[in-house]
């Protein structure tokens, strides 16, 4: 498929509210052209919120974030220490 700029922007606006499916249908494309397309230009497949110390996830509490020095991954995801219920202590990613 040849990308307009109409279409660009189409997905940079609808990203958050239609699912690839709808927008696949609307553009007349395949739903993985429309994630190639969203990876392409860079558009986050869901607007992230901010991680707080002290938020509660299920069983998890965040203690901290870590510093880029202390992650695992080399992929740049934002790593949470955090500790269980059970007192336990899982790193996390958002």
């Amino acid at each position: 498929m040849h990308w307009t700029d109409q279409a660009d922007d189409f997905i940079r606006e609808n990203c958050n509210t239609l699912s690839h499916k709808d927008m696949a249908e609307i553009l007349g494309c395949s739903e993985r052209a429309i994630t190639h397309r969203r990876n392409r230009l860079n558009i986050p497949s869901y607007r992230q919120q901010p991680v707080n110390e002290g938020e509660v996830f299920g069983k998890l509490t965040v203690v901290r974030k870590l510093q880029s020095w202390e992650r695992t991954d080399k992929r740049g995801s934002t790593f949470f220490e955090c500790i269980c219920e059970c007192g336990n202590w899982k790193r996390s990613y958002e």
